[in-house]
């Protein structure tokens, strides 16, 4: 078994105009996918629905390490990869460039993989709150079920806008799907979002999506830690959790930046309340001196909370830089890269 990671530049390696089309064997899951040559292999995973955790896509979180088992693949021309990754057999998928020859490479967790069939549903929106400033909740009743598992998200498209992708807050045992948007005040279509939940309350979902779900076949304790919006995944992941009977710990870390920011915290005090080993913390970036919150960056009170996060699982969610600052510490903290977990986060601003 030879395994051979070329760092080359592509463009003096590969002939685009003759490109091949090879095979990317999956040993974990025994699945066989085509794929051209030179195509990259996070790509193809997500375009065959392999689930794989991913985050900053350009190798600085090292959130889509898989194992190279047999063969060869070429990394990214120009990307400069972290060094977190737990093995020399390992990979990052979103750097990873599919070379001449097939290829065998091993996911992580087989047993935890969860796949659902990804839908189309109407909606109708039962409830549209403006919790902040720029924050709203947004409820809505799917015409029939969407199975999903805690952690992932939807596309939604509000009449004809392009369609956004939203993770919900909610879990599969409940009748309507809840979600936490931004507004952004240039955003062709969040800008516009007030006036459609008033005035359009149809919609259309199509989902689930994402591999950041909650993985439940083990007793790891879990951390959620979650930016803005991004505390929805994290409320999702975990309800799921907590509602599988699961006796593990969970707590969750929600950041903001000033305390006009805050939501949500109703709903937290009550998921305490119904589960003794559910925990939460509020954190507030620029905090008032009287203030009841933890103040700093989200970051820093995981560090003073947790020295050592060794055989934890971890879930993220917010944006970019949060996700890559988290990512980072919690690695530094002792965290298992292959059992720290988050989607790519994006505002919806275009």
């Amino acid at each position: 078994m030879e395994v051979n990671i070329k760092h080359a530049f592509l463009k003096n390696e590969i002939d685009y105009k003759n490109r091949t089309v090879m095979e990317v064997y999956v040993k974990t899951i025994g699945k066989t996918l085509k794929a051209e040559e030179g195509s990259n292999l996070l790509d193809v995973l997500l375009e065959n629905n392999i689930p794989i955790s991913y985050s900053c896509m350009s190798g600085r979180c090292s959130t889509c390490q898989c194992t190279l088992v047999d063969g060869e693949v070429l990394k990214r021309e120009g990307i400069v990869e972290n060094n977190l990754l737990s093995d020399d057999g390992n990979i990052l998928a979103c750097t990873s460039i599919l070379s001449q020859e097939n290829i065998t490479i091993e996911i992580p967790e087989p047993d935890e993989i969860v796949q659902h069939v990804a839908v189309k549903r109407k909606g109708t929106i039962t409830n549209y709150t403006k919790v902040t400033d720029d924050v709203r909740v947004l409820r809505v009743k799917p015409n029939k079920p969407v199975d999903f598992t805690g952690g992932q998200y939807v596309q939604i498209q509000f009449g004809n806008e392009s369609p956004r992708s939203y993770s919900m807050a909610t879990t599969a045992k409940d009748s309507e799907l809840e979600f936490h948007i931004r507004i952004i005040p240039d955003g062709r279509v969040t800008s516009k979002l007030d006036a459609i939940a008033e005035n359009n309350e149809k919609l259309r979902i199509t989902g689930p999506l994402g591999a950041s779900y909650v993985r439940l076949k083990n007793d790891d304790p879990i951390i959620c830690i979650g930016g803005g919006t991004g505390l929805a995944p994290m409320v999702s992941v975990a309800r799921g959790a907590l509602e599988a009977n699961n006796l593990k710990s969970v707590e969750l870390f929600f950041g903001v930046k000033y305390e006009q920011d805050i939501y949500y915290v109703d709903e937290l005090k009550a998921l305490q309340k119904e589960y003794p080993n559910f925990t939460y913390h509020v954190v507030v970036e620029c905090a008032d001196e009287n203030s009841s919150y933890l103040s700093g960056y989200v970051t820093d009170a995981v560090a003073k909370t947790h020295k050592n996060l060794a055989g934890f699982r971890v879930y993220l969610g917010g944006s970019p830089p949060m996700v890559d600052a988290a990512s980072a510490l919690v690695k530094d903290l002792g965290a298992d890269p292959t059992r720290v977990y988050s989607d790519a986060f994006f505002d919806s601003s275009i």
